[in-house]
């Protein structure tokens, strides 16, 4: 007696029509290229610098990619110079640099009147927000201080 009960099928599915199955998935289309970093190339202008002078230092950068690079930042050594360790170099129209966002990232700095004669090599870094990293560097000529005279003179000499 009474109300027939569900029953459960405790076999197997094979054959049996309720039963759904995706079998042999496969996904095709292109690789995603691979992830890049940033990088650059660094200047100096100019790049002989009497000590006691001034120079505007120059990294231009080249975004990452996959996916492009966003919050770049770069720093660099200026210690060889008399400057800081690390320095910002700025890309929003201050500090010497000429254009807000155009990817070259400045820095007018003075080569401090105590930097010894000779060739310098500012290395930098390149950052951005996710993660990658890069690195130029900057060459600079320091020339000593008493030729500064010699060279202002010649400029007042030139400008009669």
């Amino acid at each position: 007696g009474g109300a027939p009960r569900p029953s459960r099928n405790k076999s197997n599915a094979s054959g049996n029509d309720e039963w759904v199955g995706i079998d042999d998935i496969s996904v095709t289309g292109a690789a995603l290229p691979p992830s890049t970093n940033p990088s650059g190339t660094g200047v100096a202008n100019p790049s002989a610098v009497v000590a006691g002078g001034s120079t505007l230092l120059t990294v231009t950068v080249t975004p990452g990619a996959n996916p492009t690079s966003t919050g770049i930042a770069v720093t660099c050594n200026l210690s060889s110079i008399g400057g800081a360790n690390p320095q910002t170099f700025y890309d929003d129209g201050t500090n010497g640099d000429v254009t807000a966002g155009d990817n070259k990232f400045s820095y007018q700095a003075t080569v401090a009147s105590s930097t010894s004669q000779g060739s310098k090599s500012l290395p930098c870094s390149i950052t951005d927000v996710q993660s990658r990293s890069g690195s130029a560097t900057i060459a600079v000529s320091a020339l000593e201080a008493r030729l500064r005279a010699t060279l202002e003179r010649l400029a007042a000499r030139s400008a009669d």
